[in-house]
């Protein structure tokens, strides 16, 4: 079988070949053996709370909730003592039930274990790594169950008390086995399922075959994308010269801001960053917000968030958008009509080129909290042609625009079309490809 990859770059914890191949295997399971509680299956210890004031930098670690969703993140530590049944050790299979739901084996060091997390320890005649998959499998499931307001998290009972399948010991090996290598990006030879799986074997790598293929149209996207913003930066660079403008004789600051009425209602406009461009956030009522007053966009407008601009938020305002509503932390300009295209502009500033000076713009201390303030941003010089260029230019922006449309639409589709599948698995309508 190919190399299972996580499609759609994911970022989930759970990869989507993976989540399918533990769901198809665990359903055929059901069907033919026999299902029991989790907690006949294995012994579930919740783990404990800690006192803050024995918290020290050089104690024993602290499994909590974040160190299960990323290992790698910062243990608090405690010179505290603990009962026996608290201590993980590596290999030990961990279960979060509140907030976040997963599991990991826990790949060390040796802890302690704090609440809303249980450890988890087969019964004679189970297998770690099969009970494993099998949570997995039915977390969707048991999530239907979640009680709470703020931290959601399943009462003790509806969870160990949750049936999976409880096939032979043989069986729970091989298929343990053979999810632990689909998860470690199938690693090494393939292992094998039993013959009764052969049809949930051929399902699974068919799932493969068209995971592998999505990803590769994603990266043929991504690829001509970036191919596609590099004519644009070259070409401006080049038409420049050695022609450098402060973005002062360039644009002005031009803001437009409408009192909020509280019986008012306000279509809102978002910036996406990384030149992702403006989109619709729906409406507004002048009682839902704070703010006393909201920018009017209008068409030709460049818009800057103050926030996210050092990420690429920042966009040319368009007819689809005007007439619609912005934060005022969202400062909105006018081009100088001599200087600069507005047509122009929207490809120059949604270019890696142009928001990496933003980014460089806003570096100094504290970046990420830093503002993109008007004054700072009208400051910022770059390359900049003529308007007679600018007019030559377009006629090749024009057909790169229309290529990223159609990129764009090709994303969506290529984006919805895993989800898709893998809900036709759920429901078991994928068995004639089988």
């Amino acid at each position: 079988m190919a190399r299972l990859r996580n499609v759609s770059e994911s970022k989930s914890n759970k990869p989507p070949v993976l989540t399918a191949a533990r769901r198809i295997l665990i359903e055929a399971l059901r069907r033919n053996s026999t299902s029991k509680p989790m907690g006949e299956m294995a012994e579930f210890v919740n783990g404990t709370s800690y006192r803050t004031d024995l918290l020290t930098e050089d104690g024993t670690p602290i499994i909590r909730i974040s160190n299960i969703t990323d290992p790698e993140s910062a243990f608090l530590k405690t010179k505290e003592s603990f009962e026996d049944k608290y201590k993980v050790d590596t290999g030990d299979l961990l279960v979060s039930w509140s907030a976040s739901f997963k599991s990991i084996i826990w790949p060390g060091p040796s802890s302690i274990l704090n609440q809303h997390i249980f450890r988890v320890r087969e019964r004679s005649q189970n297998n770690r790594s099969f009970i494993r998959h099998a949570i997995e499998a039915v977390f969707d499931e048991m999530q239907q169950k979640v009680v709470g307001i703020g931290m959601m998290h399943l009462r003790r009972q509806d969870f160990i008390g949750h049936e999976i399948p409880c096939p032979s010991l043989d069986m729970q090996l091989a298929v343990g086995e053979y999810l632990d290598w689909i998860e470690s990006d199938c690693n090494g030879q393939e292992p094998s399922l039993p013959k009764l799986l052969d049809q949930q074997h051929r399902m699974i790598r068919w799932i493969e075959e068209l995971a592998t293929k999505i990803n590769e149209g994603q990266q043929l996207r991504r690829e001509s994308l970036e191919a596609s913003s590099s004519v644009i930066t070259s070409l401006h660079v080049s038409l420049s010269g050695q022609r450098t403008r402060a973005l002062r004789d360039v644009l002005t600051l031009d803001e437009r801001r409408v009192p909020i009425r509280p019986d008012g209602s306000y279509p809102q406009v978002g910036i996406k960053g990384f030149g992702g461009g403006l989109f619709a956030r729906g409406v507004l009522g002048g009682t839902e917000t704070t703010y006393r007053e909201f920018n009017l966009l209008f068409d030709g407008a460049l818009v800057l968030s103050q926030v996210k601009g050092w990420e690429g938020a920042i966009a040319v305002c368009d007819k689809r958008f005007a007439g619609l509503y912005a934060s005022p932390e969202y400062r909105t300009f006018s081009f100088i009509s001599d200087e600069a295209l507005p047509e122009y502009m929207s490809a120059i500033v949604s270019s890696p080129w142009f928001y990496g000076k933003l980014a460089d713009l806003t570096r100094g201390v504290g970046a990420r909290r830093e503002r993109t303030r008007p004054e700072a941003f009208l400051e910022m010089k770059i390359s900049m042609p003529t308007i007679e260029h600018q007019r030559r230019a377009l006629q090749v922006f024009q057909k790169l625009n229309t290529l990223k449309k159609i990129q764009s639409e090709t994303a969506v589709e290529l984006d919805a079309l895993m989800p898709s599948i893998l809900s036709k698995a759920f429901r078991g309508e994928l068995r004639k490809y089988a």
